[in-house]
């Protein structure tokens, strides 16, 4: 039976495979046989990655699963909602988003994780369940200071104290906040705020006991009973306003000069000021009077009788039509006196209101600000300035030093009065207006500009590789590597199958070549010396006689000592 036309040209194939396999050396042999095996095991990885599952499951907070579903699809990563307390995302993704969500709070960590184990149901002593109860507030603590905007990580530190026995009142718990920020430094303001999270940390904690400390440079915020924020260090809220002032002037300045370097100087007022004002008015007179009423009634006269009774004589009839009379006399005959007393005084009276004012004082009394400007940009605006009123064919010509003195005092008259509104502080207590002085004046070298775009260039490549674009860059990268070293393989194995260059005959006859040309003159060349090779016949013991000798040859350069034994032996035998 015939096959067919598919099955024929396979056999075809396989038949020329094979015969030039067999063609090829060894070691082209082996170095294909290994990419074979390179290459099946790459298919085979490449299919065990293509059929495992692409997404992975993550646990995070049953109250914050929302927030860091948005956090992730904010991030570019996509993420899927796997049940209760599971969120899926990119299996390729899973360590860095883990390790997102547990900075910012929205992922339980080891220590949550084994907190929430001990607290599920097994025993714990008072003290242990207070520690648990901490490490919870805590952790809750840092949440809420990681949606301050800015805040990239945060580590709070507690120390309690240990109160000795019988002893009330021990010492005050104390916490340290270590903060670290994404792209700018602590302020107090945001340090202020981050400590007035933290003492929900400890419950008598308060907040002259907490320490803010900015993980980027270093700086250490206190708080006291002023409530700036550091203590009543008069050194670090001048340079928090500097650093304030420094930022606003130069989003101003740098507009139209890049290069533009701004200090400044303040002079604040820091006080606790207690003042009491009175206003007095004129005098007024008025009369001031005291009225008293007196009374006085005299006591009855006594009558005869034995004691504790009453005698009957006397006794007090009462008489149609006339009045009760005792003994003839009448019943009312008793006196009352009466008397009245008012006293009238002229009082002089100066009525005053009296004002008591306290305040804390924390502003700007004095700003100074001293502004650098590169002499190469302002030569450049010139020429740019220039460029637009020159002809077409004209090329720009050189700046002057007249130009650039005029352009120098433009510059500087409208930088000050541009900047001194900035600097005004005085509607302040004690403030006055501050003052602006701009030079310009040549830079030393353009080293540090040309670092910058260096820096800029690396960092916009970092950029490119990072994001969905990045990966591809990579797996672009490394299927061009892979490539290339297959291509240098394959032409690893060209070069070993190409067959050896043999000897002709006549260059094993020593016939020297012809030359192309017979009047071309042949510099250096040398008589013939060595014969013509010959072309010998060997039999076996030609070939064993040779091996002895390679033998000996070999044994002489190893065992000299042993081989002049033998001659000698070999010698008196003969002799």
């Amino acid at each position: 039976m015939e096959a067919s036309p598919v099955v024929q040209r396979f056999r075809d194939s396989i038949t020329e495979l094979s015969r030039r396999l067999g063609e090829l050396g060894p070691s082209a042999r082996l170095l294909i046989g290994s990419l074979a095996i390179i290459l099946a095991m790459g298919f085979f990885l490449v299919s065990q990655y293509a059929a495992g599952p692409s997404m992975s499951p993550i646990k995070v907070r049953i109250e914050d699963k929302a927030t860091a579903i948005s956090k992730v699809r904010e991030l570019g990563y996509e993420v899927e909602d796997g049940g209760t307390d599971v969120i899926l995302v990119d299996v390729r993704e899973k360590r860095s988003i883990t390790e997102m969500l547990e900075n910012d709070g929205l992922a339980p960590t080891i220590d949550d994780a084994a907190a929430a184990a001990v607290g599920s149901g097994s025993w714990q002593a008072e003290s242990e369940m207070q520690e648990t109860w901490r490490r919870a507030r805590v952790a809750e603590a840092e949440k809420n200071i990681r949606m301050i905007e800015g805040v990239d990580s945060v580590n709070i530190l507690v120390s309690t104290g240990k109160r000795k026995a019988f002893v009330l009142d021990g010492p005050a718990p104390k916490a340290s906040v270590n903060v670290r920020m994404k792209s700018r430094e602590l302020d107090r303001s945001t340090a202020e705020s981050i400590a007035f999270i933290a003492l929900a940390v400890e419950n008598d904690l308060e907040l002259d006991n907490i320490r803010v400390v900015d993980g980027g440079n270093g700086r250490t915020y206190t708080f006291g009973e002023d409530g700036s924020g550091t203590g009543g260090d008069y050194l670090s809220k001048v340079r928090d306003f500097e650093r304030d002032a420094i930022a606003r002037l130069s989003r101003v300045v740098r507009v139209a000069f890049p290069r533009a370097m701004v200090s400044v100087n303040a002079q604040i007022l820091v006080a606790d000021i207690s003042e009491q004002k009175t206003q007095i008015g004129k005098p007024v007179k008025a009369e001031r009077s005291k009225r008293t009423n007196e009374s006085r009634t005299p006591a009855g006269a006594g009558v005869s009788g034995s004691p504790g009774f009453r005698s009957n004589a006397g006794t007090a009839q009462a008489q149609m039509g006339g009045v009760a009379s005792i003994n003839g006399n009448p019943a009312s005959g008793v006196d009352v006196a009466t008397r009245e007393t008012e006293e009238i005084e002229n009082v002089v009276g100066v009525p005053g209101v009296r004002t008591d004012i306290s305040q804390r004082a924390n502003h700007p009394v004095k700003v100074t600000a001293a502004i650098l400007l590169s002499e190469a940009e302002v030569k450049a605006a010139i020429r740019a300035n220039a460029d637009g009123t020159l002809a077409d064919g004209e090329t720009a010509v050189e700046v002057t030093a007249a130009e650039l003195e005029l352009e120098k005092t433009r510059i500087r008259t409208e930088i000050v009065a541009l900047l001194e509104p900035l600097v005004d502080n005085s509607s302040l207590r004690e403030g006055g207006v501050g003052e602006v002085k701009v030079a310009i004046m040549p830079f030393a070298s353009d080293s540090g500009l040309q670092a910058a775009d260096t820096t800029s260039v690396v960092e916009t490549f970092a950029g490119i590789t990072e994001g969905d674009s990045g990966r591809a860059l990579k797996n672009a990268g490394l299927v061009g590597l892979a490539l290339a070293s297959l291509a240098m393989m394959f032409m690893m194995v060209r070069r070993s199958s190409e067959p050896e260059t043999m000897p002709t005959v006549d260059e094993l006859a020593g016939v020297p070549p012809v030359l192309e040309d017979d009047a071309q003159v042949v510099v250096g060349e040398a008589d013939e010396v060595t014969p013509a090779l010959v072309g010998v016949e060997l039999d076996d013991e030609e070939l064993r006689r040779k091996q002895m000798l390679d033998q000996l040859n070999e044994l002489i350069k190893k065992e000299p000592t042993e081989v002049a034994t033998l001659l000698r032996r070999w010698m008196r035998t003969e002799g």
